[in-house]
């Protein structure tokens, strides 16, 4: 079982109610979720930095997604150096920065929960990151809550165009999906050597299995799961 550090900086919610959503135990990446947890500036850093860094001088620009997805090429765990690290701190802001929960009142107590997940309106959403997402919906169904991210137009991860980016996750549970979406024209066999994989330790029965991205080459999809 591996855990992404988003998967769990997701899982906090307000004092009346917490909400376990996603939360994967793996000591490899502990550390850097606890490390980024407990320094707001671990963070706001990586958060700025990346804002400052993509600041448009044309209208038209590209934007580069690899400084906020690349993590998913080191195993799906983003943690073997410290580049992947910051890529994977960002890419947790993200989420963050657009994913929101709320109480709701309980009609039925045997099939309402009494919260619900929404998208931070537009004008919450960091200037850095508006510029690249176009909009996000929500999709909820038996299995997960879906966050799609839907970019603009000028969104490329190493010269390949994206569609979408997929944040699925189990609310009160564990397992979840990431998700890059590439375009119908994108070149995705070209990009997919520099996704490798990890040999990790299962936190359950210590066996080891290979981390990975799956790569759909009829969708033209990238995902990470964490199961």
């Amino acid at each position: 079982m591996t855990m992404k550090p988003s998967m769990l900086v997701a899982s906090l919610f307000s004092t009346t109610m917490m909400l376990i959503g996603c939360v994967q135990t793996n000591a490899i990446t502990q550390s850097v979720s606890n490390a980024a947890t407990e320094t707001v500036g671990g963070f706001k850093t990586a958060f700025e930095g990346y804002a400052k860094s993509n600041t448009p001088k044309k209208q038209k620009e590209l934007a580069n997604a690899y400084h906020m997805f690349g993590w998913m090429e080191d195993g799906c765990i983003g943690d073997s150096s410290f580049d992947y690290q910051k890529i994977a701190l960002l890419n947790s802001q993200l989420i963050e920065n657009i994913k929101a929960v709320r109480d709701v009142p309980i009609v039925d107590p045997v099939i309402d929960d009494g919260y619900e997940y929404y998208v931070k309106p537009k004008s919450q959403w960091h200037p850095g990151f508006a510029r690249i997402i176009d909009d996000v919906n929500i999709d909820v169904n038996y299995e997960y809550t879906e966050y799609h991210f839907k970019f603009k137009d000028n969104v490329f991860y190493r010269g390949q165009p994206l569609a979408e980016y997929y944040y699925k996750f189990r609310p009160e549970s564990e397992g979840g999906q990431e998700v890059l979406k590439f375009t119908r024209n994108a070149d995705v066999n070209s990009i997919w050597p520099n996704f490798k994989g990890r040999q990790v330790e299962d936190s359950m029965d210590g066996s080891l299995y290979e981390s990975k991205a799956e790569y759909d080459t009829k969708n033209k999809t990238l995902t990470c799961r964490f199961d």
